[in-house]
């Protein structure tokens, strides 16, 4: 389990840093809503081949692909909700807001992604 925790967080940061640059350089173009619903869908492709390639080595198995895919929807719109919270609550920038989702969001993907690659 160490072993893919530690694969999870490389290929975490990895997408990390490209979807945060491209989060960034849409703001100049979008608001912050449209720019993240954005950056993560472009950093799901990376994200996903990599999760289910190096980290958890899922088969063929469609039910495990279409469960992974849910688990990205549920981070997506948990971040989207923790942004709003973030932004409008807490008044914490919105070039900053992105990077507490990360403190929140990946310990629950992590976790969700587990369980699927070993009971389903």
């Amino acid at each position: 389990m160490l072993d893919k925790f530690i694969k999870y967080i490389f290929g975490g940061i990895s997408n990390t840093v490209f979807s945060y640059i491209i989060y960034c350089f849409l703001l100049l173009f979008f608001n912050y809503k449209i720019s993240y619903i954005v950056s993560i869908f472009l950093s799901v492709i990376y994200i996903y081949n990599f999760n289910t390639k190096v980290v958890f080595k899922f088969s063929k198995n469609i039910k495990k692909k279409i469960l992974f895919l849910l688990t990205i929807l549920f981070q997506i719109f948990i971040g989207i909700y923790l942004l709003d919270i973030w932004i409008n609550y807490f008044l914490i920038g919105k070039y900053f807001a992105p990077l507490l989702n990360i403190v929140f969001i990946s310990p629950a993907t992590f976790s969700l992604n587990l369980f699927i690659s070993k009971n389903c």
